[in-house]
Parts: C-alpha cells; structure tokens; sequence
C-alpha cells in the first residue's frame, strides 16, 4: 500500500511570543515617529537667526548703497569733488575770432580695458567790462564758444556746430545824448553754461586739447578780454566706449 505524506502542523504561537511581537511592533513605531517629529527651535535659536538675518540684509544694504553712488556718479573712479581748469583769452583785434588751445588736464592710459577721461560739469564766462560808446541806439555782442576741434581765426564757431559743446553770448543795449542822457542794458556777469543732467552726469570730453574761440560785434574800441573756468572731474569708460566718443569729437 502506498505511504501517505504526513501533514505539518502549525504551531500557535504563545501568549509570550505574541506579547513580544506586539512590544516590538510598538516600539519600531515609536522610533519611526521620533524620526519624522521636527524639534522646535529654541529661543536662543531664533534669537540668532534674527540677528543673522539683520546683519546680512544691512550689508547688502551698504554694498548696493555704495555701488550706485560710486558707479553711477562717477564711473568707477571715486573722483566725487570736482576741480577747476581755467584760462584767459584776449582777442588780438576787435570783431574778428580769436581762437586759443588749452591742454585738458589728464593723462589717459588704458587699464583693465578702462579709461579715464574729463567729465565736463559746468563752465564760468567773465567777458570784457563793457563801455558804451555811441549815441546812437546800439547792440553789442561778445560770444564765447568751446569746442574740440579749431575754428581758426577766420571762421566764427556757431552753436550748430557738432564739435562745440557750449556756446555763450552776451548782448549789450544803450545809448546817451550829448547832454548827458542815456539808457543802458546789461547782463550780469558771470554766466554760467551748466551741462549737466538731472542726476548729476556732465558731458564726456576725450580730447587732449579743448578749443575756446571768442569774438564780437559793434564792440570797438572796447578790448575783448574773456576769463573762464571749467568745472570737471575724472571718469572711468569702457575701451570701447572711449573710441566711440574720441571718433564723434574729433
């Protein structure tokens, strides 16, 4: 007769086994809860945190403050307090243009790609003392005009022209009579040609010399003397940039 196979029994388990494997169930859940629960700071810590903050937020406070004032008022340079250039030009003859050439007072030499160059803010014009001469109802006229390129002695410098960049006239009106009677006009002096723009940046000059060319009109026998100041300060421009404006003023 064939054997039969004996059936395995299952064992219970026993009250013990089941206690311990309830115990470590309860414990792998435990432990798996303290590892997901995130602790509190403490007050110290965030206490700190705070502070940390501040102080970063303050700092970038500075170095943003103190990038837009260097960068954007002076290009880099730290030239903030402006200085005068001046100089003086006396017409060899009355109503005919005198032109005279002035060094500007920089040496350009490249760096890093950069170069420094004369920021132009504003220029002062004293013209000649005026005399009235005629007793006839006259207008005289003195003219100042500065420019990056030379207009001679022959040819007035205008307004229009693209290498001047500021140009000044003063008019004088009077008249009088033999019995001592007269009328009279006249500017104060000095004028003042300011160009600068809304925020403080003046024109970019990159030139070595400037070209300051005076004349007149109907001012004999008066002498022609003009004094002037030139109020700039250094720049930093790119190379390239550099190049685009010597080219424009030239």
């Amino acid at each position: 007769m064939p054997k039969r196979k004996a059936k395995k029994l299952k064992r219970k388990a026993t009250k013990e086994q089941l206690r311990n494997l309830a115990k470590g169930r309860a414990i792998r859940k435990r432990n798996l809860l303290k590892k997901r629960r995130k602790r509190k700071p403490t007050k110290e810590q965030l206490r700190n945190l705070a502070k940390g903050r501040a102080i970063r937020k303050s700092n970038l406070k500075r170095k943003m403050t103190k990038r837009r004032r260097t960068e954007s008022l002076t290009g880099g340079t730290g030239d903030v307090n402006p200085q005068y250039m001046h100089g003086h030009v006396t017409m060899a003859t009355t109503d005919t243009p005198h032109t005279m050439s002035f060094a500007v007072p920089i040496v350009r030499l490249p760096q890093g790609g950069r170069v420094t160059i004369v920021e132009v803010l504003k220029i002062f014009w004293q013209p000649a003392p005026w005399m009235l001469n005629t007793a006839l109802q006259v207008r005289q006229i003195q003219y100042i005009a500065f420019s990056t390129v030379s207009f001679g002695n022959a040819l007035r410098a205008e307004f229009n022209e693209a290498n001047v960049f500021a140009y000044m006239k003063i008019e004088h009106e009077g008249a009088f009579t033999a019995l001592g009677s007269m009328g009279a006009y006249s500017h104060p002096t000095p004028l003042v040609y300011d160009l600068t723009d809304g925020a403080g940046h003046g024109f970019l000059l990159a030139t070595d010399r400037i070209f300051v060319q005076a004349d007149s009109d109907v001012m004999t026998p008066n002498i022609n003397t003009n004094d002037f100041k030139i109020l700039y300060r250094f720049k930093t421009v790119g190379l390239q940039e550099y190049v685009g404006i010597v080219q424009s003023q030239q």
